[in-house]
C-alpha cells in the first residue's frame, strides 16, 4: 500500500527585500508536496515571479532544477515553520546557484545615516552563507541598535573586562558605526553576542590579548554588540550569534570580507591570522576602489606593530595647505548633508513601515472577528443538529408502526418500497393507506440510526416531495410505490 497523502499545516516567514516588509501564514500542504509546488503557491500568493524566492530557513542544499521533484517533508524538518524571501537578483529567469568561489550580490535598504544599496559576500566565505541570511541579520543589527538600551547593555559588558589593556571599541547604532568606519576609511570589525556567550573567553582572553589590540586598533573600526538572551533574532541569523564579522561600506556597497564563527573555540593565533588576511583585501579593494578619486587610504592596513594610521598622497598635493583644508572642510559638510538627508528617508520609510505594521495587524483583528463569527455560526448550527436528532428520536419512537395485521383488507393496505440511502439496502414494507409519509420517515429512522442525526424526505418518482402530513392515498402512493429516503443537506452546511 502507497503511503497516505494527510495534509499538513506549515507556516511561512514570508520577507520582501523592496518593501523590507514580513508577513506570518499559514499553508496546507501534504506530504507529496514539492519545494516547487510551495514556491508556486507563495508566488500566487504575493504576485510575484517563483524563480525570485529564496528558503533560507532551513538551510537547504538542493539544486535548482531538483525543487520539482522533491517533496518538503521528505528532508525531515524539524518544524512545520520556514523562512522565504523575496529578492529580484534576476528578473523572469532563475537566479543563479551560489557555488563556492563566487561573490552573491544584492539590493539591501539603507541603514540609518548611511545608505547601502548592495551587499556583497566575499569569494572565499560564499560557500557558506546566503545573500538573504546577511541582509535579515544585518537589518536586525540595524533595528536593534537603534535602541539606546542597546547602548546600555554592550557598555555594561565592556566595564566588565578585566583586563590590563582594551582595544578601542566603538559603542553605539548600526548606522553610527557605518558612519565612523566611512570617515576613517578602514574596514568595520563587528562583533555581536548574547549576554553571558564569550565574556570570559574570546572577548576577554582574545580580543584583549595584547599581540591583537595594535591590529585591530590600527586596522578597524571595532564594533561591539551585546543582545539579551531573550531577544527575538530571525531565524535566518541565529547562525550568525556569535560571531564577528569584517566588512566595508565602498560606494554604498556591503562588502562582507570575512565572518568568524565564535560558537566554537578560536585560538589567538588562527584569530590574527584571519584578521590580518581581511584587512588585506580591504586595503586592496580600497587602493582599487578609490584611490583614483583621491580619497584618502590607511597604508597600514595588515600591521600590527600599533603605528599610528597614514595616508595615501591625495592627487591634488601640489595645491597649498589652506586649499587642502577648505576641501576638506567641504567634504565634510557634504557628507553631513548626505547623512541627514538619509536620516529623513529612513525617517520616512520607518513610517511607512508603522503604517504597514498597524495595517496588518488591523488585518489580523478583522480575520479573528470573523473568525469568531464562523465559529459561533458553527456552534448554532450544530446545536440546531442536536435539537434535530433529539426530535428525531423522539418520532422514530412516536410516529413508528408496525406492519397491518395479516387480517387487514387488502383494499386498506399499500406496499412501500422504501430505498433507503447508501450503505443501507431496500426494505419492503406495508402499510395503511390512511397512514401518513411521516410514519414511513419514523420506520426508516428505526431501521437506520444513522439518520436520526439528519433531516430527511420522502421523494417518488419523477421527482415529486411528498409533505410529511399527506396519507398514503392522498399521495398517490397505494396500492403500491416505491419512496426515495433522502437526506437533506443545508446549503449553509456545504462545503
Amino acid at each position: 500500500m502507497g503511503q497516505q497523502n494527510s495534509a499538513q499545516r506549515l507556516t511561512v516567514h514570508y520577507l520582501d527585500t523592496e518593501s523590507n516588509v514580513g508577513t506570518d501564514f499559514p499553508l496546507q500542504i501534504t506530504n507529496t508536496t514539492t519545494i516547487s509546488d510551495i514556491k508556486t503557491q507563495i508566488a500566487d500568493r504575493f504576485h510575484v515571479n517563483p524563480y525570485n524566492l529564496l528558503i533560507v530557513e532551513p538551510e537547504l542544499d538542493i539544486p535548482l532544477t531538483d525543487e520539482s521533484s522533491i517533496p518538503l517533508f521528505s528532508l525531515g524538518l524539524n518544524s512545520n515553520e520556514i523562512t522565504v524571501v523575496h529578492s529580484v537578483s534576476s528578473a523572469g529567469a532563475p537566479p543563479p546557484v551560489p557555488t563556492k568561489g563566487s561573490v552573491q550580490v544584492l539590493s539591501s535598504p539603507g541603514f540609518g545615516g548611511v545608505s547601502i544599496g548592495d551587499v556583497s559576500i566575499d569569494a572565499s566565505i560564499a560557500y557558506k552563507h546566503s545573500i538573504p541570511q546577511f541582509q535579515l541579520f544585518l537589518n536586525f543589527v540595524k533595528e536593534y541598535t537603534q535602541n539606546p538600551k542597546s547602548t546600555t547593555l554592550t557598555q555594561q559588558t565592556l566595564r566588565k573586562l578585566v583586563a590590563p589593556q582594551q582595544p578601542k571599541f566603538f559603542v553605539g547604532s548600526f548606522a553610527g558605526a557605518l558612519s565612523q568606519h566611512f570617515r576613517a576609511t578602514r574596514p568595520l570589525a563587528m562583533l555581536i553576542h548574547r549576554v553571558g556567550e564569550i565574556e570570559t573567553t574570546f572577548l576577554q582572553s582574545t580580543i584583549c590579548d595584547p599581540g591583537i589590540i595594535p591590529l585591530l586598533n590600527s586596522n578597524f573600526i571595532l564594533y561591539v554588540v551585546t543582545v539579551p538572551r531573550d531577544e527575538r533574532i530571525p531565524k535566518a541569523g541565529l547562525k550568525l550569534i556569535p560571531g564577528f564579522y569584517v566588512l566595508s561600506l565602498i560606494e554604498t556597497i556591503a562588502y562582507i570580507h570575512d565572518s568568524i564563527p565564535l560558537s566554537e573555540p578560536v585560538t589567538t593565533e588562527q584569530f590574527a591570522t584571519r584578521i590580518n588576511t581581511a584587512a588585506l583585501v580591504a586595503a586592496q579593494m580600497y587602493q582599487s576602489r578609490m584611490v583614483g578619486n583621491g580619497v584618502f587610504i590607511p597604508s597600514t592596513f595588515g600591521q600590527s606593530d600599533g603605528s599610528s594610521s597614514q595616508v595615501a598622497p591625495r592627487s591634488d598635493f601640489g595645491l597649498g595647505q589652506d586649499t587642502v583644508l577648505e576641501e576638506d572642510r567641504q567634504i565634510k559638510q557634504m557628507t553631513d548633508q548626505e547623512y541627514e538627508e538619509s536620516m529623513m528617508i529612513d525617517k520616512a520609510r520607518e513610517e511607512s513601515m508603522r503604517d504597514e505594521e498597524n495595517r496588518i495587524l488591523q488585518m489580523i483583528h478583522d480575520q479573528e472577528t470573523q473568525e469568531r463569527k464562523e465559529k459561533e455560526e458553527e456552534e448554532r448550527k450544530e446545536r440546531e443538529r442536536a435539537e434535530r436528532a433529539k426530535q428525531s428520536e423522539i418520532e422514530a419512537t412516536e410516529l413508528y408502526v408496525d406492519e397491518p395485521d395479516p387480517s387487514t383488507s387488502p383494499s386498506e393496505i399499500t406496499t412501500i418500497q422504501l430505498r433507503l440511502p447508501p450503505p443501507h439496502q431496500t426494505v419492503v414494507r406495508k402499510f395503511l393507506r390512511t397512514q401518513q409519509i411521516k410514519n414511513a420517515l419514523a420506520v426508516s429512522r428505526r431501521l437506520c440510526d444513522d439518520l436520526k442525526q439528519v433531516q430527511i424526505q420522502a421523494i417518488s418518482l419523477p421527482r415529486t416531495i411528498h409533505q410529511e402530513d399527506q396519507t398514503f392515498e392522498e399521495a398517490g402512493l397505494c396500492p403500491r410505490a416505491a419512496l426515495i429516503i433522502n437526506v437533506i443537506s443545508e446549503d449553509d452546511d456545504l462545503e
